[in-house]
């Protein structure tokens, strides 16, 4: 029950900076698969993207005063059935260099739900991701991601 309250919470609190990404098909990000785990029935996939490289691959610059360095793409799939899950309520709360370990919740988008964030320092992050889908159930994955 906290974690839905917190999660509300950060729906009504937080915007998402997606400026860069707000013309793009979000469903074509070609990020590394940062961890991959089966939680409780449902394959979650998790990839991380850097921003600059994707833009520039794009031929786009990246807007000037954009803190953000990677994006994360978290996808659900229900194993049993090989659907995808694309609706429900997701968050992350990562600890490492610079970060504080607030929780943040990622925005549904073109099949997967995803946030821009700032991973600029080198080191090890760890990224813990609690979610809610379709079937109400409670479900959490936990990882390292490490930047050089």
């Amino acid at each position: 029950m906290r974690f839905l309250v917190l999660t509300v919470a950060m729906a009504l609190v937080l915007v998402s900076p997606m400026v860069a990404f707000a013309g793009m098909d979000h469903a074509a990000h070609a990020g590394k698969v940062a961890h991959e785990a089966v939680v409780d029935g449902v394959k979650a996939t998790f990839s991380i993207t850097s921003i600059t490289e994707e833009l520039r691959a794009k031929g786009m610059a990246v807007p000037k005063g954009m803190k953000e360095t990677h994006h994360l793409a978290a996808a659900f799939m229900d194993v049993a059935g090989k659907q995808p899950l694309s609706k429900g309520l997701v968050a992350i709360r990562i600890q490492g260099p610079g970060q504080t370990g607030e929780p943040s919740e990622l925005v549904s988008m073109d099949g997967h739900f995803g946030i821009d964030l700032d991973l600029s320092r080198s080191g090890s992050y760890g990224i813990m991701c609690r979610f809610v889908l379709e079937d109400g159930k409670k479900r959490q994955a936990m990882f390292r991601y490490e930047v050089k």
